[in-house]
């Protein structure tokens, strides 16, 4: 008993747990290649030759991944809005299971660069199938759509509307969907605030506690800097000075107001 205690006290000194701490890092690099190179040969299996981006850091860093429906329900204090539909996060989930961002349909990603031509992908093990975000802005890199100025740029405004148009007939079908950026923090937001604004304005609610609710959901991102706190709730305000956010998407997107405020009842339908 004696010299078992003895055996394990020197264990615990700090040159013996430094050295199991090494050893515990280097399996775990060990690991991460492994998987990475896996990755990497079941992806060259598959039928895409698209340029797929494998995030490692989304081994351990968060996903910054919710149901909007969830945050806001949360945020407002009360049910408000659909969960269990849409989805946001960022994009490190790219190149791990599926289950890590809430197993969607579809995913949108936000974030494509046309000079990087990366397609951020999660793997779909219910499927066997690698699930690729949709990307509808090949030839430009979307930003700054919080501020409707940006909307006067014909490239971005018709890259903008034609995720959204397709994000609409995604919902009008309830297939679950993620949308994603890199940091899931501002293009993300827009989205999310759209979405959460139609929903409101479909059931009445598009009030000050609704907008501080949408600035609520936000603010959840560890990744954002105070100097950009109240961008989204002065986006939806700035849009409220001139129009309803859907007499904004109508005249903006060319879609048809009956078809905005039919995906604004689907996501304001409680289940």
């Amino acid at each position: 008993m004696e010299w078992n205690l003895e055996h394990m006290l020197v264990s615990l000194q700090p040159k013996n747990v430094s050295n199991l701490f090494i050893r515990l890092l280097v399996i775990l690099i060990i690991f991460v290649i492994l998987y990475m190179g896996w990755m990497k040969l079941k992806i060259s299996w598959l039928e895409s030759d698209l340029q797929l981006a494998i995030r490692w850091e989304g081994l351990y860093l968060d996903k910054n991944f919710r149901d909007i429906g969830d945050s806001i329900n949360q945020c407002y204090g009360s049910e408000v809005m659909r969960s269990g539909l849409i989805f946001r996060s960022n994009g490190w989930f790219s190149g791990w299971n599926c289950n890590k961002i809430g197993n969607p349909e579809t995913i949108y990603s936000l974030n494509y660069d046309p000079e990087k031509k990366d397609f951020f992908f999660c793997w779909d093990s219910h499927e066997q199938r690698i699930n690729i975000g949709k990307v509808l802005n090949p030839t430009i890199k979307l930003s700054e759509l919080e501020f409707l100025n940006t909307w006067e740029n014909t490239e971005m405004r018709i890259s903008a509307c034609n995720i959204l148009k397709d994000i609409f007939i995604s919902i009008q079908q309830h297939k679950t969907t993620l949308i994603h950026c890199d940091a899931g923090r501002d293009r993300t937001g827009v989205y999310s605030s759209i979405l959460t604004a139609i929903a409101a304005e479909s059931s009445g609610a598009l009030n000050q506690s609704m907008l501080e609710a949408i600035e609520c959901d936000y603010r959840k991102t560890a990744s954002l800097h105070p100097e950009k706190y109240g961008r989204m709730e002065n986006f939806i305000k700035q849009i409220l000075k001139k129009y309803s956010v859907t007499q904004f998407l109508a005249s903006q997107c060319q879609i048809p107001e009956k078809d905005i405020r039919q995906v604004g009842t689907i996501l304001a339908e409680l289940q």
